[in-house]
Parts: structure tokens; sequence; C-alpha cells
């Protein structure tokens, strides 16, 4: 597998609007495959796929709009590539959420970690974001820790992209304006001694 696209079916407005399903192609065979992903909850309008990034054997897929917690909190889903087939293992969320936390707007998976950001999150003020970290242990993914930029506020959006390798993060904050008005951040994060730690802005 080396690419993948997200879709949306339906019609907008809550006229009809059908779950979002991820299509992976293959490039790798003389004629590409395309397989759709679904989760096994279906929830209209969640936004699923919004987000998403793989490795060889795993697939996490965001749905941001998902409001299984309290509005639009968010959620993520683990695939595990298995026979031949992506089989669905585990659906996570914020422990405490709220409506607008868009948990799943942005995801990365590399090795045994996998990082989802929420860009809504209030932690450090409206809007001011967070980043939750899950690690594999054994054949589930479990929280391990959530990350607050030191210098975070309100409305900074911080965890609204990010991306992952090896022991090393970046994560987005296009709304920081320590520069200015959206002039934007990145921060730059190290796994140290199994603790995801703040190293630059």
């Amino acid at each position: 597998m080396l690419g993948l696209r997200s879709i949306s079916a339906g019609k907008w407005w809550g006229i009809k609007f059908l779950i979002s399903v991820i299509i992976l192609i293959n490039f790798s065979a003389s004629n590409a495959q395309q397989v759709q992903i679904e989760p096994s909850t279906e929830q209209p309008s969640a936004a699923f796929g919004y987000s998403i990034s793989h490795t060889e054997i795993w697939l996490i897929a965001g749905a941001k709009d998902d409001t299984t917690k309290s509005g639009r909190t968010g959620a993520a889903y683990f695939f595990r590539y298995e026979n031949d087939v992506w089989v669905e293992k585990q659906k996570v969320g914020p422990e405490i959420g709220a409506d607008g936390d868009f948990f799943g707007v942005s995801v990365s998976i590399d090795g045994n970690y996998a990082i989802i950001g929420a860009n809504g999150d209030d932690s450090q003020g409206i809007n001011s974001g967070a980043v939750f970290v899950y690690q594999l242990q054994g054949d589930c993914w479990v929280f391990k820790q959530k990350l607050l930029p030191h210098a975070g506020t309100g409305f900074d959006e911080f965890g609204v992209d990010i991306v992952l390798e090896k022991e090393l993060m970046v994560v987005g904050a296009y709304s920081d304006a320590e520069n200015g008005p959206f002039s934007g951040a990145a921060y730059i994060y190290a796994l140290v001694n199994g603790n995801w730690l703040e190293e630059d802005k």
C-alpha cells in the first residue's frame, strides 16, 4: 500500500450525509486496487477519514465531528492489516471531551506511537488545542500523554496539523499570535525516557 485518500458521500446541510470512507490504492500491483474501509459504528456527519495516517500494518483514521461523547468531541479509529484485509481494532477518544474539541482533526502514526490532534481543546483557553499520545501495547493502543504547549493560549489551535517520525514530532498551531495575528507556530517534541517533551518552538 503506497497511497491513500479519503472521500465523503451524500449531500450537505443534513439532507442526506453518509459516512465518510477511506480509499486505499495499491500502486504496486499491475492494476490498482481500491478498498473501502468504514467504521463499525456508522454516524452521519462524523467526518470519518478527515485525517489518515498509516504504517505497513496499522492505519489510523480521524473522525473529528464524532458525537459519541458530547457534541463534536471527535474520535479516531485504529485498523490493522490482517490476511489482506483491514480490520477495525479500536476506537478512541478523549477521556474528558467537550463539544468542538475536534479530536481526530489530525493524526500521525509511526512505530509504536500514534498521535491525535484536537485543535478545539480548551485546556489553555478557548480553542487552545492539544495533542494526545497513544502507545501500542500488544494489540491495543493505550493513552499515554496529553501534550499542551508551554506558552499555549486561547485560539492557538495547537494540534491542527501533526507529523510523527521515530522519536520526533512536529505540531502546528497555525493561529498562534506570538509574532502577530495568525502568524502561526510549530512545536518540536522529542521522546525522552518514555515521555514526549517540548524541545523548541
